[in-house]
């Protein structure tokens, strides 16, 4: 690309004092049709400097001048055009433009000093973005759920159909839900008796699955099959009297729900510091159960340290874990080890997305780069990260503005030649296949006297 870099100053028609045209597009003298991609990300730029020098008295216009750069425009044109392009390896021709007006001292400073900044700025990079849906499977499901229904629901009668808790800020389908007439409730109270409502993929509280019971009502169970088995287990041990474990993440919506099928004498455990509180006050038999909002890596050290106080812990099937939050922090996580600058889409740096997303990022940063930024709005691409950085990491938090990820991806690519790529962590189940019926082993093992030879499992 710095062999292909070129920059040119051309006179054009158009330039207005007191304002500052930043290009989509332009026309190259030489080059031909020359490509703006990070025309918006340098208008932001350009806005916020013109305004600490100016008091904002200059305006930035994101705007096509048709013909802007063609051979023609005389010396006494009142615009002048400053541009950079480069040919990327394709032959396709990037760049970008300013154009000011030849008498405004203080627009030309400013498009001077742009054009300087971001030329620094120009480099080859290589992008990697997280490929992780925005829900866990059982999150999807409940969704599909709810949007087969609200078509249903939309009928001349005006009925309504009613879903218990509230979605993610920033998630795209409440907007749709709201237009098909979805009401979120986080009780049953609003709902009259007939209408349809359906639990959402973290499960709803004992005492609403009851009154539910007791009323009219059209139910659709959307509650994650992991999740109900988890719950059914929790009030399993509750029922035969032991003292419940629950293991799980505060940020959680399943975790309350969970924490009340496992009775009113369950203990919560965030952690292995929390451990030795929860079991000491017990004399009961110890069960545990595991959030399935949790990450399984989180989890198991907490059942170890279970384990060391209470040898007799007993608990649920492993098989019943969930991958998701797990699959997510890993393709974060790798993500940002293999990025020297790693932005966080989010539709705010407190949203716990986000925070779980910084977490995950953090955990194994390049050495020399730790930058983990929060990127709100295409206006959060700051030039200084960016100067230094050659491999950059993209996490798509569920919370992010729609279209935000296209942006910053088209944005990156106006800077030089651009390699996106895509990672992705997903577990999956592999049968474990037992080993051989007594049956199976030599004759020599099978001995009154003697052991059966043990054989590992094998894993198919």
């Amino acid at each position: 690309m710095k062999l292909t870099l070129q920059r040119r100053q051309v006179r054009v028609p158009e330039g207005r004092i007191g304002h500052v045209l930043v290009l989509p597009w332009f026309i190259d003298p030489e080059r031909g049709p020359v490509r703006c991609d990070a025309a918006p990300l340098l208008a932001e730029w350009l806005s916020a400097s013109l305004s600490r020098a100016a008091g904002n008295v200059h305006g930035v216009e994101l705007r096509a001048v048709p013909g802007a750069g063609e051979i023609g425009a005389g010396p006494s044109a009142a615009g002048v055009m400053s541009s950079v392009s480069w040919v990327g390896r394709d032959g396709g021709v990037g760049g970008f433009a300013l154009v000011t007006h030849r008498d405004d001292g203080v627009a030309s400073a400013a498009a001077t000093a742009a054009m300087r900044r971001w030329t620094e700025l120009l480099r080859s990079r290589r992008l990697l973005v997280t490929d992780m849906p925005a829900l866990c499977r059982g999150g999807r499901r409940a969704v599909r759920m709810v949007d087969g229904m609200a078509r249903e629901a939309t009928r001349p009668d005006g009925g309504r159909l009613f879903v218990v808790g509230r979605p993610v800020t920033g998630a795209p389908w409440p907007t749709a839900w709201r237009q098909a007439g979805v009401v979120c409730v986080d009780d049953l109270d609003a709902v009259p008796d007939g209408a349809p409502v359906v639990f959402p993929a973290h499960g709803v509280p004992p005492s609403i699955r009851a009154e539910a019971a007791r009323r009219p009502l059209r139910v659709i169970d959307g509650t994650c099959p992991l999740v109900t088995a988890v719950q059914a287990d929790a009030a399993a041990y509750a029922a035969r009297g032991d003292h419940v474990v629950v293991i799980g993440d505060r940020s959680h919506a399943s975790l309350p729900v969970l924490t009340a099928c496992a009775g009113p004498a369950a203990e919560v455990v965030h952690g292995v510091a929390d451990v030795p509180a929860a079991v000491a006050r017990t004399q009961d038999a110890v069960s545990f159960v595991i959030d399935p909002g949790m990450a399984v890596e989180d989890a198991l050290p907490i059942v170890t340290a279970l384990r060391d106080h209470v040898p007799q812990l007993a608990g649920h099937h492993f098989d019943v874990l969930c991958d998701a939050a797990s699959d997510r922090a890993q393709t974060i996580a790798s993500v940002s080890s293999g990025s020297e600058l790693t932005f966080v889409l989010a539709a705010d740096e407190r949203d716990p997305d986000a925070q779980v997303a910084l977490r995950s990022a953090a955990t194994r940063p390049p050495a020399g780069f730790p930058a983990v930024r929060v990127v709100t709005r295409l206006a959060d691409l700051e030039a200084e990260p960016l100067a230094g950085a050659t491999a950059i990491g993209l996490v798509v938090t569920q919370s992010a503005p729609a279209g935000l990820r296209e942006q910053v991806v088209a944005a990156l690519a106006g800077l030089g030649p651009l390699t996106c790529r895509r990672r992705t962590v997903d577990t999956t189940p592999l049968p474990v296949r037992a080993a051989g019926p007594i049956e199976d082993a030599p004759a020599g093992d099978r001995g009154t006297g003697g052991t059966v030879a043990e054989r590992p499992d094998s894993l198919v």
